[in-house]
């Protein structure tokens, strides 16, 4: 199960890669990222949760069809993610516990 904060910290971040990463106006990735939690819900409403797995840049590379490495943006990639809340220095996997 993953907390309702880490959840949003997750969308949150994959807003901002979109936008950061991929020039994407904010009201068109916030638009593309609801699309997307849309289409994780499945018939009886719950969600596929193993997206939270996944890297937010990485999923926003497929959203923007646009296949950049994480190594090129890094620093600012993991800025991001404190900036957000989906990841801190002091634990960096908190929201697979």
């Amino acid at each position: 199960m993953v907390a309702k904060a880490s959840k949003d910290a997750f969308w949150a971040a994959l807003i901002e890669c979109l936008i950061e990463f991929h020039h994407i106006a904010r009201n068109d990735a916030m638009a593309q990222v609801k699309t997307l939690r849309v289409a994780l819900t499945g018939p009886s409403g719950r969600r596929d949760t193993m997206i939270y797995h996944e890297e937010p840049f990485t999923v926003a590379c497929r959203i923007a069809r646009e296949p950049l490495e994480i190594e090129q943006v890094r620093p600012r990639y993991e800025k991001l993610l404190v900036r957000t809340g989906w990841s801190d220095p002091v634990t960096k996997d908190k929201h697979h516990a």
